[in-house]
């Protein structure tokens, strides 16, 4: 599930989450809620008491009841879950798991302020018109006029691409808006079959698109980034990620197009009409803005300045001083900040003193939530692979012992279909901060590529088709009532086995091939 406090509300509370909501709903959140509520802290209570096999420690009950609790409490939500991810941080402290020294510097994680930083300079784009541009644009293309098909697949492509760059939610929000215009244009009613590909494609598109990059899934990416470097011992950067997460994005999206193909039989001959809104719609813009050229100016300066040690790492060597020297300078993070500073700096109109971006609008696309949960669940993941606790190690030679034998396509297809069905249920950050370390621990049992299965199950989390609930934008437009929870569940069910074979025969082996052992 990806997350995204300005659009959507994922971090709301019984209060705000019960309006608009039907008596039976109102009824099921509150037991869910109050479930929960009580469950989380009965868990802990009850994993203190209960001793551990050795060779586990006091620290390994512990950590185990602090999860324990912090993950029931993300799961049932009866309070938002940025408040429970301060709670599991400050239990890891109180518990002494792990000194208050290492817990914290989790707070100043460079994917923290890489992701903090991410959203100030990225949403520059938003908020002076430059992604609803692209989005136009990619819609008015030629291709999109050859056949009703040509056009959906157009449409599920231009999802996924702004996707790669913007939130899901919010790239949802914004093809939604599009789509029903174009609905009208066609003059078509909602349970016409493009209609609902064009709804179910803003979403399952947004899904697929988040992959590309590190902000598109900017909560549950970054959280991976963090754990692939600390469980892995890798220096594993964004451009990294990109190797692997934007074939596979790719991959992903030309899936669903040919799916989308298959499931929905579509007979529409003014579908051009579709098309001549889009080419209407971008002409109606007008010339880009001043602002709009600034903030794109500056994404691109950003995004070629984290290419740079790439290329000096492919030119001079990994081991060479000048790598050295220009990965310490270019780093990730620190671009990603300067990038999130010249939005302040640099002016939209300096008559009037107008910049790119003011700090209200910043703070209004922080996502500080998922800040917390970044924080909270490298938390987890690093107490529970430290040697002191020896959770992992532990979960290792257990499955050792049973799956030894086994060979590694069996252990990738058991766990990226274990991650794939947990995270139809629950959250994208839990199941990552879930699944992450024991796939870590089952890597190093059974001899499977360690970052390539960290890769794999990181998006085997976010493979969330089948249910509304499964995240904030399915859930969004489910709640726009032309799709049928029926439909739902047939679109998204079979796409979601469709998603675990690839996840575990192109996401794995991509990532095998990019980072071998």
């Amino acid at each position: 599930m990806s997350t995204n406090t300005k659009s959507g509300g994922a971090w709301r509370s019984f209060e705000e989450a019960s309006q608009g909501m039907s008596p039976e709903k109102v009824a099921s959140e509150k037991r869910r809620r109050d479930i929960g509520l009580i469950l989380g802290p009965v868990l802990f209570i009850i994993l203190l008491l209960i001793p551990l096999p050795e060779p586990l420690t006091v620290k390994a009950n512990h950590a185990l009841a602090i999860v324990a609790w912090v993950m029931t409490w993300w799961i049932c939500e009866p309070i938002p879950m940025p408040a429970t991810s301060l709670l599991g941080v400050g239990l890891f402290m109180l518990l002494q798991v792990q000194p208050a020294a290492t817990v914290m510097n989790n707070l100043g994680n460079s994917n923290t302020w890489y992701l903090l930083s991410t959203f100030v300079f990225m949403n520059a784009l938003v908020k002076h018109g430059f992604a609803t541009r692209v989005a136009y644009w990619l819609l008015s293309l030629p291709i999109g006029r050859k056949s009703p098909y040509a056009l959906l697949a157009l449409y599920i492509v231009s999802v996924g691409i702004i996707s790669a760059f913007l939130s899901n939610m919010a790239t949802t929000m914004l093809f939604l808006a599009i789509s029903t215009g174009m609905i009208t244009a066609l003059q078509v009613t909602e349970d016409h079959a493009m209609a609902q590909a064009m709804r179910l494609g803003s979403a399952y598109g947004a899904q697929c698109g988040g992959f590309g990059t590190p902000m598109g899934s900017a909560g549950t990416n970054f959280l991976a980034i963090g754990l692939v470097a600390s469980l892995a011992g890798a220096d594993f950067t964004v451009v990294d990620w990109m190797k692997v997460g934007f074939p596979f994005m790719i991959a992903m999206t030309l899936l669903l197009a040919v799916y989308f193909r298959g499931l929905f039989k579509i007979d529409l001959p003014n579908y051009q009409k579709a098309c001549d809104y889009a080419k209407d719609e971008l002409k109606a813009l007008g010339p880009m803005t001043t602002g709009e050229k600034r903030a794109v100016a500056i994404a691109v300066l950003v995004v070629i300045c984290w290419l740079i040690p790439d290329g000096c790492r492919t030119i001079f060597g990994g081991g060479s001083e000048i790598y050295a020297l220009v990965k310490g300078i270019f780093n990730s993070a620190t671009v990603a900040i300067i990038g999130a500073v010249l939005c302040f700096v640099v002016p939209e109109n300096w008559k009037d003193r107008k910049f790119l971006m003011n700090w209200t609008e910043a703070n209004r696309y922080i996502d500080w939530g998922a800040l917390l949960l970044i924080v909270c669940g490298l938390v987890m993941g690093n107490a529970m692979g430290a040697e002191d606790v020896g959770i992992l190690a532990f979960v290792a030679n257990g499955v050792g012992g049973v799956l030894g034998g086994l060979p590694p396509i069996v252990g990738v297809f058991g766990l990226v279909t274990l991650a794939t069905v947990l995270t139809q249920i629950i959250s994208n950050v839990p199941a990552i901060s879930i699944m992450l370390p024991v796939g870590f621990a089952v890597s190093q049992a059974i001899g499977l590529n360690p970052v390539a299965i960290l890769l794999a199950l990181a998006f085997a989390c976010q493979n969330s088709y089948a249910l509304p609930v499964a995240a904030p934008q399915m859930a969004f437009v489910y709640g726009t009532g032309s799709i049928s929870m029926k439909q739902f569940v047939k679109a998204g069910g079979l796409f979601t086995i469709i998603s675990i074979f690839a996840t575990s025969l192109i996401g794995y082996y991509l990532a095998a091939a990019m980072f071998p052992m």
